[in-house]
C-alpha cells in the first residue's frame, strides 16, 4: 500500500501536525510505504523511510509520475489557516483522510478530529465519515506513558504544541483583554508546557 501524507511543519505551525502523522506512520510502517508532501520540507528526520517532495501551495499538487502513481490513500494534516482546495488534493478515487482540529469546510472521505471541543466538530458541507472527540485523538505512545505533575497539590497542567500559533494561544489565555482570557474561570494554579 502506498500512502501520500500531506503535512506541514515550520516555525509558525510548529511540529504538532507532523508529529501526529508520525504516530500514524509508526503504526502503518510495516504495511505501507509513504510519500511525504509539504510546503516547507525538512521532514526527513521525522519520516526517514519516506520519499519526500515539496510543493508551492496546497491545491497545486501535480499528481503525476513523481508521486501520484499508485497512491492508495491520501492522509492530510494541514493547519486550518492554510487555504486548501480539498478537491485538488484528492487523488483520483483513492480515499482522502483528513486529520483536523477545527471543523468547517473540509471535504474528505474520512475526517478524524480528536479535539474535545464540540463546536470544533461541525462539518456542515461534508459527507465524510466523521470520527470526532477525545477518543479519536492521535497521540504518541511516549506521550501517553509520561507522568505529568503540577508540582503537587491542585493545579491544571496544559501541554501545548510548538510554534508561533501555540505561543499566541497561550498568551491569549493568560493576558487580560484577550477574547479567550481565563479571568476568574479557573481557581487553581496553571502550568504550561510549550514545545519548541
Amino acid at each position: 500500500m502506498k500512502i501520500a501524507l500531506l503535512v506541514e511543519a515550520n516555525s509558525i505551525v510548529g511540529m504538532g501536525h507532523a508529529v501526529r502523522c508520525s504516530a500514524i506512520v509508526k503504526e502503518l510502517k510495516g504495511v505501507a510505504s509513504f510519500y511525504v508532501i509539504s510546503l516547507s520540507g525538512g521532514l526527513e528526520e521525522l519520516f526517514p523511510f519516506a520519499d519526500h517532495f515539496m510543493i508551492n501551495e496546497w491545491g497545486n499538487i501535480d499528481w503525476g509520475e513523481s508521486y501520484g502513481k499508485g497512491v492508495d490513500a491520501v492522509i492530510a494534516d494541514i493547519p486550518f489557516y492554510y487555504e486548501v482546495d480539498w478537491d485538488e488534493i484528492k487523488y483520483l478515487n483513492s480515499p482522502l483522510v483528513v486529520l483536523d482540529d477545527h471543523g468547517g469546510d473540509v471535504r474528505a472521505d474520512v475526517i478524524v478530529n480528536g479535539t474535545v471541543v464540540d463546536e470544533y466538530h461541525n462539518y456542515h458541507l461534508s459527507e465524510a465519515v466523521l470520527y470526532c472527540g477525545g477518543r479519536y485523538s492521535v497521540i504518541r505512545d511516549d506521550f501517553l506513558r509520561a507522568t505529568w505533575d503540577c508540582g503537587g497539590g491542585d493545579g491544571l497542567l496544559i501541554v501545548v504544541g510548538s510554534g508561533e500559533e501555540a505561543k499566541e494561544w497561550i498568551f491569549g489565555l493568560i493576558y487580560p483583554g484577550s477574547p479567550i482570557f481565563f479571568d476568574d474561570k479557573i481557581k487553581v494554579p496553571l502550568l504550561f508546557f510549550l514545545g519548541c
